[in-house]
């Protein structure tokens, strides 16, 4: 069974980390606010399979947010080497919003994930402010996946 709330499925990841062990190390992403693309599963309506471009901002009290409180635009954190116990570890010992975005968008709601960050990965990189990928000269679509 998938270790991810809501999830009843096995990530690539869960496999390599059973066949790897500690060989295999899962690099996470978060982000504070941003803008990114998506397939719009919002709404059946024409153009419902097409990317396009959203927005979030801030989600106060996430990995994210919290983590743009060190005023660091970008940074990576190992997950394996948090401090002894003490204020820091406490905080990442309970889950907390993770905002997961994948190829298809329903929604800011529907990104976010109550997480034990440590639990999915063993470090992640920040990026505060995230941009959409820019579209190709020439316009057109990339084929879509489903």
């Amino acid at each position: 069974l998938s270790p991810y709330p809501g999830r009843p499925f096995v990530f690539m990841g869960m496999h390599l980390r059973k066949t790897l062990g500690k060989q295999f190390v899962s690099i996470g992403f978060a982000f504070d606010r941003g803008s990114f693309q998506g397939l719009d599963f919002r709404t059946p309506t024409p153009g419902y399979f097409l990317w396009k471009g959203f927005s979030v901002g801030s989600y106060k009290g996430s990995y994210g947010n919290t983590m743009a409180r060190t005023r660091l635009p970008l940074f990576y954190l190992d997950l394996r080497r948090l401090p002894a116990p003490g204020p820091v570890r406490d905080w990442f010992a309970r889950p907390r919003v993770f905002r997961w975005i994948n190829a298809i968008y329903d929604g800011e709601e529907e990104i976010n994930h109550m997480f034990h960050l440590p639990s999915l990965h063993d470090g992640v990189i920040f990026i505060e402010r995230t941009q959409r990928a820019r579209p190709l000269p020439g316009g057109g679509s990339p084929p879509v996946p489903y």
